[in-house]
């Protein structure tokens, strides 16, 4: 923990933007979730009325395509990072899903 009066400097970038890539996933990943519930829900008391039917029909495939979207940028990111040996951007495999060591 640093002290009170610690001034941030373009060292401490990494660690923002590792912060926010993760809760920039974690938000994602919920709205999706949410999005396929609500979706389901509609699906079901929909009473097999074309257009509700229609509706939650689009709103799964809206939040799962989004999902893939997400996944597959960050893989994309990964690959990259990977290719370019780039630590930051390659450690999928360490647990850090790529951008734990970029400090």
């Amino acid at each position: 923990m640093h002290d009170a009066n610690y001034v941030p400097t373009l060292a401490d970038l990494p660690i923002v933007l590792v912060s926010l890539i993760y809760w920039l996933l974690l938000f994602s990943g919920t709205v999706a979730v949410i999005i396929i519930i609500v979706s389901g829900i509609k699906f079901i008391v929909s009473g097999g009325e074309a257009k509700t039917v229609d509706t939650a029909k689009k709103g799964m495939t809206y939040a799962i395509m989004g999902l893939l979207l997400v996944f597959f940028a960050f893989l994309i990111v990964s690959f990259i990072g990977h290719v370019t040996h780039v630590d930051c951007l390659s450690n999928i495999a360490g647990g850090n899903f790529g951008f734990g060591i970029c400090q």
